[in-house]
């Protein structure tokens, strides 16, 4: 692991603790995960879709930390060129 990714890793953990910090609910979504996992006709890739503030970053910082489903996340963050540009 580069240092760079280090930090990002890093960077990702503040973030998801910032988002997780007022994180309530959405259990029935979490529910809709653990359906789609279970289901070995599913689609490999699971969207989260919505409008701007519905709490997409949130319930991904949730699923990431919070379940141990995931193994790696990268999050865009608004005006974080590191996290936002493709060659980064």
């Amino acid at each position: 692991m580069t240092k760079t990714n280090h930090f990002l890793i890093v960077d990702f953990e503040r973030h998801a603790d910032t988002l997780l910090k007022e994180f309530i609910g959405r259990e029935w979504l979490i529910d809709l995960v653990q359906g789609w996992i279970n289901d070995p006709k599913a689609s490999q890739v699971l969207l989260i879709e919505g409008t701007y503030g519905i709490g997409k970053s949130a319930i991904a910082a949730r699923l990431w930390r919070q379940t141990g489903w995931i193994d790696a996340a990268h999050f865009c963050i608004a005006g974080q060129n590191s996290t936002t540009e493709p060659l980064n």
